[in-house]
């Protein structure tokens, strides 16, 4: 569930591969008539409801806030959690939307959460300026002590995540076996410390503003070394967004880089393999294609 702070499994939308989708069977307006009564709960004050694009009707902006369906399944202790730590962030570096309570003194109100609109939009380039502002989130919350209680709801992209780590087997389609199987066979073990990360800093979830730092959104929460997001963003840029395959050596030095970069990649494929189970018919393997030049230029980068 994308919180601006937590990824959703229930919209499954695919920002990083440039698709757009939404669950199987639901109208788009399915969530509309419940608006009015959400921007009630949190007692927002603006124009009339627009939706946003990519979230299968689930977002909408009320003037200077962002109403979000995140699902009445969303474990509210996480969602908790995740708000108070976000509303504690500085704001130098970087922005992050902030999250609103409801009347009643929640962060979530029957499955609905709200946070400030920020200025600004997602767009090609700028990398260094993504980069530093990647690290200096990870450097904010990299003393996070995540709660026992913690329940983040990352959906399919949990276990491809798991896959690429080596702590979840997954059946691998024909399709993919030639280019999971080659990165899986020069997987090693890092010893690179584990920290709460944003697991999906995809171009879409940066937004650039002239003047201010660029805003942060759609906080998918992991539990991984630091460099893994920014192995996340680099190959998402390599295999989507048209970026040069440099863009992997325009990284400060990042300890275990390329098996960051081989993980982010099998996250990536496999993610797209589970993804399809949800929407037959949609043509995964064209996304695919975007990752072959990038698991060639990973497996060559292991050899050397």
């Amino acid at each position: 569930m994308k919180l601006s702070l937590i990824t959703d499994e229930v919209s499954q939308d695919l920002d990083t591969a440039g698709a757009e989708l939404r669950p199987a069977g639901q109208p788009m307006s399915v969530m509309t008539p419940s608006v009015p009564t959400a921007i009630q709960a949190f007692d927002l004050q603006g124009s009339d409801a627009s939706p946003l694009p990519g979230v299968g009707r689930r977002a909408f902006q009320v003037g200077a806030f962002v109403l979000k369906f995140v699902g009445k399944e969303a474990h509210e202790p996480t969602v908790a959690w995740l708000a108070e730590l976000f509303s504690r962030l500085p704001s130098k570096d970087f922005r992050v939307p902030r999250p609103i309570q409801s009347r009643c003194g929640n962060w979530i109100w029957d499955g609905w959460i709200a946070m400030e609109w920020l200025p600004g939009s997602s767009r090609q380039g700028e990398w260094a300026t993504k980069v530093a502002a990647s690290r200096a989130l990870h450097a904010a919350i990299g003393d996070a002590v995540l709660p026992v209680s913690f329940e983040p709801n990352n959906g399919v992209w949990a276990r491809a995540d798991r896959a690429a780590w080596g702590e979840e087997r997954i059946a691998i389609h024909p399709e993919l076996q030639p280019l999971v199987e080659p990165l899986l066979e020069r997987r090693v073990a890092v010893t690179a410390m584990p920290q709460l990360i944003h697991g999906d800093l995809s171009r879409a979830n940066f937004l650039l503003h002239a003047g201010r730092p660029p805003a942060i959104i759609d906080f998918a929460p992991y539990l991984r070394p630091s460099g893994l997001a920014l192995a996340i963003m680099a190959v998402d840029e390599a295999a989507w967004y048209g970026a040069d395959l440099q863009v992997f050596d325009q990284v400060p030095a990042i300890e275990h880089w390329d098996q960051m970069l081989l993980r982010a990649a099998v996250m990536r494929l496999v993610g797209l393999q589970e993804l399809a189970k949800l929407h037959p018919g949609w043509n995964w393997l064209g996304e695919v294609a975007g990752l072959r030049p990038v698991v060639r230029a990973i497996a060559g980068r292991l050899d050397t």
